[in-house]
């Protein structure tokens, strides 16, 4: 009986971004003015044109600050009612309840923070490398899912990811 209620911080996140904020629209890579929107968003993000990725990031930073307060209220939301939801279930944290439907052992999450933690230097080697092979003098967070050579095509195919993937 509590599931809608358990829901809302979800539905209310899922309703601002996809209907409620008005995103700038961009021009992509052949020059059309087309409409912002989060799965528009990841599209963008992906494309060679640097000007292109710039346009779409800003696009959506510029419609989450018209609802920032909403966003943080629906996040402060969700994270009250997890930690109510283990206390009522008896787990020791939310972090516990999180993971026990799963039969994952806390440590577990703690070594996988140890183990980022511990490799943050290949990580930021990986970005050192993003940002010479991009030839940018100063990575982005706009830069993050750029193709690091735009002849490649990395699509695949429903049919396709089937065969490799194999049934």
């Amino acid at each position: 009986s509590m599931t809608e209620l358990l829901q809302a911080p979800f539905d209310i996140w899922k309703n601002t971004t996809n209907a409620d904020i008005i995103y700038d629209p961009v021009t992509d890579d052949q020059g059309r003015q087309v409409p912002m929107s989060l799965s528009a968003l990841n599209h963008l993000l992906q494309s060679a044109d640097r000007s292109v990725r710039q346009a779409a990031y800003e696009s959506a930073l510029r419609g989450f600050a018209g609802h920032k307060r909403t966003l943080a209220a629906t996040f402060a939301a969700a994270q009250k009612r997890d930690v109510i939801v283990a206390h009522l279930r008896r787990y020791s944290s939310a972090l516990a309840a999180a993971l026990g439907p799963v039969h994952l052992p806390e440590e577990l999450f703690h070594n996988l923070l140890r183990a980022a933690d511990t490799g943050a230097e290949h990580f930021r080697r990986y970005l050192r490398f993003r940002r010479r092979e991009l030839s940018v003098d100063r990575l982005m967070p706009w830069d993050l899912q750029a193709p690091l050579d735009p002849e490649v095509d990395v699509r695949v195919g429903f049919g396709e990811a089937m065969e490799q993937v194999g049934d």
